[in-house]
């Protein structure tokens, strides 16, 4: 089936927007289910059937009189449908309900039959640096002079002081760009692209959704790089600066196309396309294409998935990127921000539709981001209201630093069937990252001892009166995962909840390995259920093993070289960073070499691992030594967690070599009390007899 749908409205109406001062953060008089008709301005088209206000658009001020001017467009207007489009300038006062668009300052009419000029109307920016801004109008059906039906043709008109006039045929423009073959439908979408190029001049963007390229229907964007001469009629878009291909037949990329503004803060602007029939992930999920600008390197016939991110529907049949949009800065975060509509998602409901909001970044973008992963989005309110059909920044209207955004819903019905209906969302209306964020009552705790340690922050908001009303907690294994939004470990999901403290960790364990460091963060919902955004990376490291105990030392000594004793002590201290860890065990080596202790072998002694709180031990007597020998030990703990640490450093000890006099070496063979008396008499006799001096 079919799931689109002619966007068929008969009147544009305006409210002029009546500001409080900013101190008082409100936006005026505005209240909710106002009638259309009490609009202090509306305009109704000039014959049945012209479908005026298929298009409408902002165009900035292009006279120069101070006031913002705006275009709407009649793409069925005119006997054979060539469509029109109507200029109306900004002014002081003098606006009126039920204005006859007749009554326009300025309209333009498209050159052929069923041409459907202002099918697609937009500001052009200030392509050539005049100081006025300009006009596109996009014409899909135009013949192309005479390429073929549908060829498409899109018209550029700069701004100017004076000279405007109604009922201007579109040859008269002052340039005009026509698409490469019949049946492009070239100028289906049209924007200015902002200054891609930083080179002071805007650039324009221009969509042909049916454009083959190397298959069937694949779509093509042309970007046209602003210049302030010449600019001439009839251009062929082969001629563009760059184009951009879509990835497969069917897609029709450039059915949407928009400005992003500036997602990355280099001071280039990006821009915007959208292919609500790509099949990347299922069948018409749709896809939108994120372009970063850049000084060079813009090329023609461009594939599409050269593009610096990507964002793919969620599900078979959402057709998102069917309208995307600049939203400005919605978070006050410095980066532009923008938004993805999908109006046939079901989430909500069947055909209820779901717009999504990106925050700008400086860096990592990626390709193929699930617009499920991304930082807010919007559902429609029933089944059919196909919400995100049309959305766009809506300027910072309440003075407060943040944009606002609108999303329209053409298919909400509310006494009748299909009256439509307009959302507006403000700017910082949504939580900001969550403050103060702690593991167990900590900031990056080293030493965490619970398995299941506990979670705090402080909810912030700069709307007064909002509470948290939910919360999503990712735990990772990696600072990469977690940067990609992916909580490896544990994913809380939405959770419900008031609370921001003493959350308990409900994840995969996290295992036995001592010193390991966690990643997590932490996003709330206010009680308007707009989403924030995460807070800054966090850590947490779990219980750390012991140091190596410190100020080993044998015999009270730092490596003694002359010791007596043959059953010496050990001491040392023990050391860890948890506080306050204390020693449960310890295991002490000696070995008779170098080489053999490094292997972790006591030759001379392993003392095996004993369990005592005590920081010192002797050699058992058991062990005999050799004089003037020496040996080398080491000595490692457990704390009272189990937690191994590795062993002191190399130590050594040498024993004391003897040299004795003749007769104390007599003593020391002796052996037993009557093996020394008879020595002593051996010794007397031998003096008395004058042998021994």
């Amino acid at each position: 089936m079919n799931k689109s749908f002619i966007r068929i409205i008969s009147a544009l109406v305006i409210f002029t927007l009546s500001i409080a001062p900013v101190l008082t953060g409100t936006a005026g008089a505005f209240s909710t289910d106002t009638l259309l008709e009490n609009a202090p301005a509306s305009f109704l088209g000039e014959d049945n059937a012209d479908e005026s206000a298929t298009s409408i658009a902002t165009v900035g001020d292009v006279n120069g009189d101070g006031y913002d001017d705006f275009l709407i467009g009649a793409h069925q207007n005119g006997v054979g449908a060539q469509g029109q489009v109507y200029l109306f300038f900004g002014k002081a006062s003098g606006w009126a309900a039920d204005t006859d668009l007749a009554s326009a300052d300025a309209s333009f009419i498209g050159e052929s039959f069923n041409a459907f000029a202002g099918f697609s109307v937009a500001a052009a920016g200030n392509v050539n640096g005049d100081g006025y801004d300009d006009i596109l109008i996009g014409a899909y059906g135009d013949d192309g002079e005479g390429i073929g039906v549908n060829t498409g043709q899109t018209y550029l008109i700069l701004g100017k002081e004076s000279g405007w006039t109604p009922d201007t045929n579109l040859s008269t423009a002052n340039a005009s760009f026509i698409g490469e073959a019949a049946g492009d439908e070239s100028g289906y979408s049209v924007c200015s692209a902002g200054d891609v190029n930083n080179d002071g001049f805007d650039d324009i963007l221009i969509g042909a959704r049916k454009s083959d390229g190397a298959g069937n229907d694949r779509g093509q964007t042309y970007l046209i790089l602003g210049k302030d001469t010449g600019w001439a009629h009839d251009t062929s878009l082969a001629g563009a600066d760059a184009s951009f291909i879509g990835e497969a037949d069917s897609d029709e990329s450039g059915s949407c196309v928009s400005p992003a503004g500036d997602v990355n803060n280099d001071n280039y602007d990006d821009f915007l396309i959208g292919a609500s029939k790509n099949d990347e992930v299922a069948v018409d999920a749709g896809q939108t294409y994120l372009i970063l600008g850049r000084n060079t390197d813009w090329f023609m016939d461009l594939s599409i998935v050269t593009a610096n991110a990507t964002f793919i529907g969620e599900v078979a049949g959402d057709e998102s990127g069917n309208a995307v949009a600049c939203a400005g800065d919605i978070n006050g975060d410095g980066y532009d921000d923008f938004l993805i509509g999908a109006s046939l998602n079901d989430e909500s409901g069947v055909d209820a539709g779901q717009v999504y909001l990106i925050y700008g970044k400086e860096t990592s973008w990626s390709k193929l981001t699930s617009l499920s992963t991304v930082n807010a989005s919007f559902k429609g309110e029933n089944t059919g209201d196909q919400a995100g059909y049309a959305v766009a920044s809506a300027g910072d209207i309440d003075g407060d630093g943040g944009a606002e955004i609108l999303i329209g819903a053409p298919k909400y019905d509310d006494t009748g069937t299909n009256e439509g209906k307009t959302y507006l969302f403000f700017g910082n209306s949504f939580p900001n990252a969550p403050t103060d964020p702690q593991c167990e009552a900590m900031t990056n705790p080293v030493g965490v001892r619970d398995a299941t340690p506990e979670f705090s922050w402080n909810f912030s908001d700069d709307d007064t009166g909002e509470s948290q009303s939910a919360y999503r907690i990712l735990v990772a294994s990696t600072s990469a995962n977690l940067t990609a939004d992916t909580g490896d470990l544990w994913d809380s999901g939405m959770v419900t909840s008031i609370s921001s403290a003493s959350i308990s960790y409900d994840g995969s364990s996290l295992g036995t390995t001592w010193g390991k460091t966690y990643y997590w963060k932490v996003k709330t919902w206010d009680s308007s259920d707009a989403e924030g955004g995460y807070c800054a990376e966090q850590t947490f490291t779990m219980q750390v093993a012991p140091n190596a105990p410190i100020e080993p030392k044998c015999e009270g000594l730092a490596n003694p070289t002359a010791l007596l004793d043959l059953s010496p002590e050990f001491t040392w201290k023990f050391s860890d960073a948890d506080n306050p860890d204390n020693q449960s065990a310890y295991q002490i080596l000696v070995a008779s070499t170098s080489e053999i202790l490094a292997a972790n072998n006591g030759d001379v002694w392993d003392s095996g691992k004993v369990t005592s709180v005590a920081g010192g031990a002797s050699l058992p007597e058991t062990i005999v030594l050799k004089r003037g020998a020496t040996y080398y030990w080491k000595v490692k703990t457990w704390d009272n967690l189990g937690a191994q640490g590795p062993h002191c450093a190399e130590q050594t000890f040498t024993l004391k070599s003897f040299f004795l006099p003749f007769w104390a070496e007599i003593l020391v063979s002796a052996v037993g009390a009557a093996a020394i008396g008879s020595g002593i008499m051996w010794f007397l006799m031998r003096r008395k007899l004058g042998h021994i001096g």
